[in-house]
């Protein structure tokens, strides 16, 4: 085998390990914000079920209590997939721009770039907004977690009678 097609074999090799890596990336990418919308629906009918629960002439208190409580470890579940799913995409994307670079930077290289967008131009962003990104989720995450701390707050509240404790409420 020649030099010269040990060398094309090489760029082949590593063009596949490119497309392998940026459709990780672009498939890491659709399934982690497809989880997040799929946990936002959740939660949202989590609320609006405390709501529906906790109001009325004959309010659900049971029901009530435990929505907002399995709200909270949901979200607890919610935050690890997320993180787990951004450090999967962190890492395709890593790796395929890795291999971009080598690509680009390749002299026999015959990478054919024309209508063919790279990652780092295919995104368009920022190099922050990643960061950005992750703020985001953690902040509806986070936003879940507190609405679900208040809904105990305030229905503990609301049902305690006149000194009486919350259980006592509960199952009179």
């Amino acid at each position: 085998m020649s030099d010269g097609a040990a060398n094309t074999k090489a760029e082949q090799d590593t063009r596949t390990a490119y497309q392998v890596a940026a459709n990780l990336y672009m498939q890491e990418n659709t399934v982690t914000w497809a989880r997040f919308s799929i946990m936002v629906t959740a939660n949202s009918i989590i609320v609006a079920a405390t709501g529906a629960a906790a109001s009325g002439t004959h309010p659900l208190r049971v029901l009530a209590f435990v929505l907002p409580i399995a709200g909270l470890v949901l979200c607890l579940i919610w935050w690890n997939m997320t993180k787990r799913g951004l450090r999967y995409h962190d890492h395709w994307r890593t790796a395929a721009c890795g291999l971009e670079q080598y690509l680009t930077k390749t002299p026999q290289s015959n990478v054919q770039v024309g209508p063919v967008q790279t990652i780092n131009s295919a995104e368009g962003l920022r190099k922050d907004s990643r960061w950005w990104a992750k703020g985001y989720a953690g902040s509806v995450i986070l936003l879940f977690g507190v609405v679900y701390v208040v809904a105990v707050t305030q229905l503990s509240i609301r049902f305690s009678v006149a000194g009486k404790n919350v259980e006592a409420c509960l199952f009179r």
